[in-house]
């Protein structure tokens, strides 16, 4: 009943919950773990990895009518590996839905139900901190970290969820993250933004993603639709005009950008965008580059998508002289879709690197 505090915290490894119902009572968007509802989240004095941690079969629901279900996320996943988060119903938290950071890796995200979320309603995202440009620069110890586990969001599976009608946020987001794969989920009614986005954002102090695999997925009413639940006082604001798809590498400075290490680390490469579906679509079913600088996005491939309804381009390259791209064998309405692509041949992308018979159920 506390809005400030009241996460069921996973804190030890091997722990793992199982199987029934949570409600909470908010007030505000807030964003530590406290205000979770769920949270795996290693605190600095834990002395073991966190490892082997699951989450499954919750239900995460409001405790009042005019409540959210979390006042952050409805589960966060924060510097933990092998876990597994499954089978769960998310509704209405405040933010993301199942939110996975501070270098959290080797997990799945398989069968879970999120709505009516307040921002994405499941991400991965890297965050590389204040003044990163100057640690990368000039602290080498910082810099050898970058290859080192647990530094950035890596090999995590989102198979198989069902994610709809939130009224803020993205579908499912990879920001700054590696070797991840979106594959086989529902994502319908993302009112404001990307049905699935890949992203770096300068703004929020984040490297390139790299390798993300997305895959088979079903993509419906993006950016053409209401929200069915507003919450008392929020003003819906109008769509960014995202593709249902979209991969960008947005708010970076000149400066940065003229320095070849942070350029290196801003960069985003290796997406496969292949096998999705995509319908009733406001703007383009696959956006590239957007307020991105040239040579910022490479080796990214779209072939075999299904595309109907979509009201811009089924395929939209903004960086055609720079930005590196493989089309083939997608479709608009049964018709062979163009788009500005250069690439000779498919780049190598293979989603998240892992085996999930080793990982906890």
């Amino acid at each position: 009943t506390d809005p400030a505090d009241h996460t069921l915290g996973l804190r030890a490894p091997g722990a793992r919950v199982y199987g029934f119902e949570l409600t909470a009572v908010t007030d505000v968007r807030r964003s530590a773990a406290e205000q979770s509802r769920v949270s795996i989240y290693r605190e600095a004095n834990l002395r073991e990895p966190l490892s082997g941690n699951v989450v499954r079969g919750l239900t995460i629901t409001p405790g009042a009518p005019s409540a959210g279900s979390a006042g952050s996320a409805g589960i966060l996943v924060f510097g933990a590996s092998n876990f597994t988060i499954a089978g769960n119903t998310v509704r209405r938290s405040l933010a993301d839905g199942i939110h996975i950071t501070g270098g959290s890796s080797h997990g799945r995200v398989v069968g879970n139900t999120v709505r009516e979320t307040g921002d994405d309603m499941i991400a991965m995202v890297t965050y590389l901190g204040s003044h990163w440009q100057d640690r990368l620069q000039n602290d080498s110890a910082w810099r050898n970290s970058l290859d080192q586990p647990g530094f950035f969001v890596s090999d995590i599976a989102v198979v198989g969820n069902d994610v709809a009608d939130n009224y803020w946020g993205r579908g499912i987001a990879v920001v700054g993250s590696r070797n991840i794969t979106i594959a086989d989920n529902r994502v319908r009614g993302t009112s404001y933004a990307a049905a699935v986005l890949v992203a770096q954002e300068g703004g929020y102090g984040t490297p390139g993603p790299r390798n993300v695999l997305i895959s088979g997925n079903d993509i419906a009413r993006v950016q053409n639709t209401t929200p069915p639940f507003v919450p008392a006082g929020w003003k819906l604001p109008p769509p960014t005009g995202h593709g249902a798809v979209e991969i960008h590498a947005i708010q970076n400075a000149a400066g940065d950008l003229a320095k070849p290490l942070v350029f290196d680390l801003l960069s985003l490469r290796g997406v496969a965008v292949q096998g999705n579906r995509v319908e009733q679509v406001a703007t383009d079913g696959v956006r590239m580059g957007a307020d991105t600088a040239p040579n910022l996005i490479n080796d990214v491939l779209w072939a075999d998508n299904r595309f109907a309804q979509v009201g811009g381009l089924a395929l939209r390259n903004l960086l055609p002289g720079t930005g590196s791209a493989r089309c083939r064998g997608n479709l608009l309405k049964g018709q062979p879709v163009a788009g500005a692509c250069t690439l000779a041949a498919d780049p190598v992308v293979t989603g998240a690197r892992l085996n999930c018979a080793a990982l906890p159920s």
